[in-house]
């Protein structure tokens, strides 16, 4: 190929020739007709060059003239020329200087092999156990239709869904309606099953039972029905057992909630758990929220309270009385804590009625000790060694003593026929182990182990608190009648 040859060697000579160039000797081109090419001439061998300082080669280095790329002019209209464009570019990639044959098909990097080979339904279904088709986490939409879920077959209304997504209410809503206390008829509370607490009894029906039973006769503002009831005094004495008579009353549901059932690790989901908490108690009412130890969640806020605690307690506030509040919902609020004076004072405005629930009287003392000895007797089939002098008694010398502490009292000598009967066994005695009757010498035993609770400094703190936030002040309100009027 003489042609190839020779304009392979002018272009040589042109990128030569060129200012600015400059390359050892090179030996000349052979042409196909020529003998035998000629012998490459011997390049100078390079000078050694002396050892220098770092300093003085940046010398050097800014003596040295920057040397100037070549322009080239090119006429208006004119098209560059591919050696122009060549020696614009000083690099080139591999794909350009050796380019693929026709038939080759495109490599594909690795990484992109595995994310092709990735099931993302699968990895999707692993982490958070559904799937992972972007049904769970569509969002709704602006019209205000209600979606669909269909992990749940549940429809959320849109002001389910302000509260939060689809997502945090399928996990969020089975937890409240998990505490929603299901009695049946042989655990309903009655009246009757309360002993004692008269005065307690006849306020909270007054108040809030006969308003939900004849709604007609209390339509106007003015006798409009409260929806907070705050329920304080010594531990034991039958709050729990009010809250729930009060729901059984009213035919209602009844929440059973607490601080761990409200708070939450996630940051913000402390909150909507409080809200979808009304929001279902509406959606089920007329419905009772029942807080015991009230004071862990609305405690006074405290320039040490950290941000989510303080959140929980202002959306408990607004939820409660605020101005996204239906005042129509039969939605009632009783908290019950043995602590009054830790709670927030607008926590205390939003709870109208504050009951303080007293230790039981001498008449309720004695009832409630005949009721559990007659159940005690009915179980195994005793007659009752223990009379009605023997109860008197009991009544006067467990002063001060708690519903707790009774039961209690009565739970430590109810051991005593036990202990007697395990004592012969261990005697080597044949007889069948029967329980004998509770007699009065087994509650002497127990008084000397069983104490009272609740002390006189704690009386003194509840009274005080009774004289300045109370709903009913006075020496009557702070002890239990013994003529309890059923």
């Amino acid at each position: 190929m003489p042609g190839g040859w020779q304009e392979a060697q002018a272009a040589l000579r042109d990128l030569t020739s060129r200012p600015g160039w400059s390359m050892l000797p090179c030996p000349p081109l052979a042409t196909e007709g020529s003998a035998a090419m000629s012998l490459p001439q011997e390049a100078p061998r390079p000078t050694p060059t002396p050892a220098r300082s770092p300093v003085t080669v940046q010398e050097d280095r800014a003596m040295v003239p920057e040397v100037a790329a070549p322009q080239h002019a090119m006429e208006p209209g004119s098209a560059p020329s591919v050696d122009a464009a060549a020696s614009s570019s000083s690099f080139r990639s591999a794909s350009e200087l050796f380019p693929p044959p026709a038939g080759a098909r495109p490599k594909t990097p690795e990484s992109e092999r595995k994310k092709k080979d990735v099931d993302f339904d699968a990895v999707s279904k692993s982490i958070v156990g559904r799937r992972g088709d972007g049904t769970a986490g569509q969002k709704r939409s602006h019209t205000g239709e209600a979606k669909d879920s269909k992990e749940s077959g549940r429809e959320w209304g849109e002001a389910w869904l302000r509260i939060a997504d689809a997502d945090q209410l399928e996990r969020i809503v089975p937890a409240l309606e998990a505490t929603v206390h299901r009695a049946d008829g042989r655990e309903k509370i009655s009246r009757g099953d309360i002993a004692g607490l008269g005065f307690v009894k006849g306020q909270i029906e007054e108040v809030l039972i006969l308003p939900r039973l004849h709604p007609h006769l209390f339509a106007s503002a003015l006798t409009r029905l409260a929806r907070g009831l705050l329920l304080f005094g010594p531990p034991g004495t039958g709050k729990t057992l009010l809250a729930r008579w009060i729901a059984a009353e009213c035919n209602a549901t009844f929440f059973n909630v607490n601080a761990s059932t409200v708070m939450s690790k996630w940051i913000g989901e402390a909150e909507k758990t409080v809200k979808a908490l009304f929001q279902l108690a509406a959606d089920r009412q007329p419905s009772v929220i029942f807080i015991d130890e009230i004071d862990s969640l609305l405690s006074q806020r405290r320039d040490a309270d950290n941000e989510s605690s303080r959140r929980v307690k202002n959306e408990f506030l607004t939820s409660l009385e605020g101005a996204d509040t239906d005042s129509g919902d039969n939605v009632l609020l009783v908290g019950a804590t043995n602590m009054p004076w830790e709670l927030d004072h607008a926590a205390l405005r939003r709870l109208p009625k504050r009951l303080y629930v007293p230790l039981p009287g001498t008449s309720a003392r004695v009832s409630l000790v005949k009721q559990q000895l007659q159940k005690h007797n009915e179980v195994h089939g005793l007659k009752g060694a223990v009379n009605d002098a023997d109860l008197e008694v009991l009544g006067r010398r467990t002063q001060g003593y708690s519903g707790s502490d009774l039961q209690q009292l009565l739970r430590e000598a109810a051991m005593g026929p036990v202990r007697d009967g395990l004592r012969q066994r261990q005697l080597g005695s044949t007889v069948d182990l029967v329980l004998r009757d509770i007699l009065m010498q087994d509650f002497e035993c127990a008084l000397r182990r069983v104490k009272p609770t609740f002390s006189e400094d704690q009386e003194q703190k509840h009274r005080s608190f009774n004289q300045e936030h109370g709903t009913c002040r006075g020496d009557d309100a702070m002890r239990d009648a013994d003529s309890d009027q059923e």
